[in-house]
């Protein structure tokens, strides 16, 4: 089956959006599945899934040995627009941030067969990577932004939980697309979303016509604890502290800078918690322990990032254009071009 870019987009990035209603429900459940190759594929549940999609469960063919993730879609919105398309192979591989394997229809049970990523968990992970390893991977998460951005949904909870990284492969993959949302102008949006150490300002003073500039002050989070080796950075007790704990480091006069410019009305409960703060520089976060990771560019990255503004944050695509990332395209561009000229001189020897 040879899916169209924008069915790609869907599949691939936006597996967990579809009735967002029904997100405390629980479908979780053992399956037989027939991989398109005729083999018999053992799904174990892996995962217990508190959004809506359904269930993920962990698939070994034997034989050959492959691992697989197949979510089963107990949506029926979601299995008519699967429905819709129209079948004219027996497997199915989009190229993106995901693959895509196969789609399987078993009882009127969609069911999307995706790559499974051996990922390490990044509590560990993160206080092994380098200088290089941080800007390569905040650059293939930038990628993943980017697309999606580019295709019309927010994510809304780009949290290290949800980035999966197979070190060993170096590849990263982001997950969880439960609280994506296609973004359309001067649109009202839910604020309780993204996980209260990533959550944007705005969603901390309830404005609601955010966009996709949530995700990048969650990028930024990221980043601020990846090279200040401090997870997470804005470490607040509530969604009240959070702001707080955000204020300390940002200062007060320019969060009260953003409340007036966009008319935005403070919860009386901020009036005592907030006081007065005073911006901190970034090299205040420097240390013995840290300061291998950090550089000017980064810090310069950093703080466009980590703005109150989200009018004023960089966009994926900017963010990737930033000096910081400029080892990772060189690195990349010499791959491409050996890549390239393997392949040309295989033409050429045939």
């Amino acid at each position: 089956m040879h899916l169209p870019k924008t069915w790609g987009c869907i599949f691939t990035h936006f597996v967990a959006y579809i009735d967002r209603e029904n997100r405390r429900k629980n479908y979780i459940q053992q399956n037989l599945l027939q991989s398109s190759s005729g083999h018999r594929t053992v799904a174990r549940k892996i995962v217990n899934l508190s959004f809506n999609i359904g269930a993920i469960h962990c698939s070994r063919s034997l034989p050959p040995l492959k691992i697989t993730v197949t979510v089963l879609v107990l949506n029926m919105f979601f299995f008519h627009l699967l429905s819709s398309i129209p079948k004219t192979d027996s497997s199915c591989s989009v190229q993106s941030n995901g693959h895509l394997m196969d789609i399987k229809v078993k009882s009127r049970t969609p069911a999307l067969v995706f790559e499974c990523i051996n990922n390490t968990d990044f509590k560990e992970l993160y206080q092994k990577l380098t200088d290089y390893d941080i800007r390569f991977y905040m650059y293939e998460l930038l990628k993943a932004l980017d697309y999606c951005h580019s295709m019309g949904i927010m994510h809304r909870d780009v949290k290290p939980h949800n980035v999966m990284i197979d070190h060993q492969l170096r590849k990263l993959r982001l997950i969880d697309w439960g609280l994506a949302e296609f973004y359309h102008p001067s649109q009202e949006y839910n604020v309780r979303v993204a996980s209260r150490y990533f959550k944007g300002p705005e969603l901390l003073v309830d404005y609601q016509m955010y966009d996709y500039s949530l995700d990048m002050w969650s990028l930024g989070c990221m980043l601020a604890s990846m090279i200040f080796q401090k997870e997470p950075f804005f470490h607040g007790q509530d969604n009240y502290d959070q702001l707080v704990r955000i204020a300390k480091v940002l200062g007060t006069d320019e969060l009260f800078g953003y409340l007036r410019k966009y008319h935005i009305e403070l919860d009386p409960r901020f009036k005592d918690l907030l006081g007065q703060q005073s911006r901190k520089r970034w090299e205040q976060f420097v240390q013995t322990e840290n300061q291998h990771l950090v550089s000017p560019e980064a810090l310069d990255l950093l703080d466009k990032l980590l703005r109150y503004d989200h009018q004023q944050r960089l966009t994926a695509t900017e963010a990737m254009e930033h000096p910081y990332f400029y080892p990772v395209v060189k690195e990349q561009s010499l791959s491409n071009s050996d890549n390239n000229m393997v392949s040309s001189g295989n033409t050429t020897a045939r």
